[in-house]
């Protein structure tokens, strides 16, 4: 599942994910309170190039509870921006 290029949202690929499933999450800043409902792994799919003035960063703003998220390499700040 790839956010956004196939799901707009974060949590809408959580939604849809099954056990074991891979989010891959473009760059970019999300700010969404998660809930998950299967294992997943959260991975910052990071382009091969980037474009000027882009980044590589991946940032989730969140007050997300649930099961396991795995998330290499990936911010996770609470609404206050704390980690």
């Amino acid at each position: 599942l790839q956010v956004p290029l196939e799901i707009k949202t974060v949590q809408q690929a959580l939604d849809q994910a099954e056990d074991g499933d891979i989010i891959a999450i473009a760059p970019g800043r999300y700010t969404e309170a998660l809930i998950a409902r299967t294992n997943v792994t959260l991975r910052a799919e990071i382009p091969p190039f980037l474009l000027p003035g882009s980044t590589r960063e991946v940032i989730i703003a969140s007050n997300g509870v649930g099961s396991t998220l795995r998330v290499p390499a990936i911010q996770i700040k609470d609404n206050a921006g704390e980690q």
